[in-house]
């Protein structure tokens, strides 16, 4: 941050933004292929425990990837010798939040077209060199086609899910004082979420169907920005709030510590007057357990049906086979009175 500060002498104008977009890029595939390589290097024994700690390492490198300048711009560029533009560090953030989320909304189209024509090149290459050795070129199926395509997997399932998590981010932490950017973050959600959709039908495998890890620790995710947005926007308060100009560290320490703690307090209260859970949640999850209950039991009888039906068959089958060998060593033997008769009431013959 503080050599694409040097680098832009403090004026962030298109420039600016659109370098500041392709550094946060850049760090994120480095961090991404980072993080990867630590929860692999960790050796988890279950599924579980390998997605959440891979999805803290993302986030933690992500959030502070993402919103470290703007953190700088307001916590620390006003102490340095050059200081906010015009003395007005929250109007920087005002002025660059914009553009750079349509910036890395364009960056993120270009990333899915990319990949797309990566696929369409290793065709185009492989066609080509089939034709150079003379033979005819090929005509790829879908399946065939899925070999040149990226896989997407856990990793590309956390990207993804991180990338909205993160532009919610956007709103939860400097909504407050840039409004503007609500509508904004709901068009990047718009467009990542279609950018999603075109690399999944174009660029990637097919994905083996698998359960879903649900929402878990995305929910503390959630929770971790709705607290840095309340914390930040108090700290914006009584940094840059005309009343405070002048006051003491801890008289703006402890106005933002009560400003933190009646809105938490608020959430609980929320919580607490319209719970999470209630009684008729309790009724559907206990009639949802008891269909299921009831289908196992009628599953388990159909199957234990089919398991005696097959055992008797098969007794059955057992009985003939014994029949059919009696009678045949009976014949071996010439012994006739043995030897059932085909018609029922006519005498058998001696030898």
């Amino acid at each position: 941050v503080i050599i694409w500060m040097d680098l832009f002498e403090g004026r962030l104008k298109i420039p600016a933004i659109i370098v500041q977009a392709v550094i946060v890029q850049v760090f994120t595939q480095t961090f991404n292929i980072m993080s990867e390589a630590l929860t692999d290097a960790e050796n988890h024994k279950y599924q579980e425990n390998y997605y959440n700690s891979y999805l803290a390492k993302m986030f933690i490198f992500q959030f502070v990837n993402q919103y470290c300048a703007f953190f700088y711009i307001a916590v620390k560029q006003q102490f340095t010798n050059r200081g906010c533009v015009d003395g007005d560090c929250v109007g920087m953030i005002r002025k660059q939040l914009p553009p750079q989320l349509l910036v890395l909304a364009a960056l993120r189209v270009v990333q899915v077209y990319v990949a797309t024509l990566t696929v369409e090149v290793k065709l185009w290459l492989e066609e080509r060199a089939i034709a150079k050795a003379g033979g005819e070129p090929p005509r790829y199926c879908f399946v065939e086609k899925q070999s040149k395509c990226v896989k997407f997997r856990i990793r590309e399932q956390i990207e993804v899910m991180t990338q909205l998590c993160l532009t919610l981010g956007y709103v939860l932490i400097f909504g407050a004082i840039v409004p503007a950017i609500v509508p904004l973050c709901f068009l990047v959600f718009v467009v990542q979420l279609r950018a999603g959709a075109v690399m999944l039908s174009t660029a990637a495998n097919r994905t083996v169907p698998r359960l879903s890890m649900g929402i878990g620790i995305w929910r503390s995710v959630i929770h971790c920005l709705m607290f840095t947005g309340v914390v930040f926007s108090g700290y914006l308060f009584v940094q840059f709030e005309p009343m405070f100009t002048g006051a003491q560290i801890l008289t703006k320490l402890s106005c933002l510590t009560m400003y933190s703690g009646l809105l938490i307090f608020w959430f609980v209260a929320t919580d607490l007057m319209f719970p999470k859970r209630n009684s008729s949640v309790q009724t559907l999850e206990g009639r949802r357990d008891h269909t299921t209950k009831k289908l196992q039991e009628k599953v388990e009888a159909k199957m234990m049906e089919r398991l005696m039906q097959k055992e008797e068959s098969s007794m059955s089958d057992l009985a003939h086979t014994d029949s059919c060998l009696a009678r045949a060593r009976n014949l071996l033997d010439a012994q006739w009175d043995k030897i059932p008769t085909a018609i029922h009431g006519t005498p058998k013959r001696r030898g």
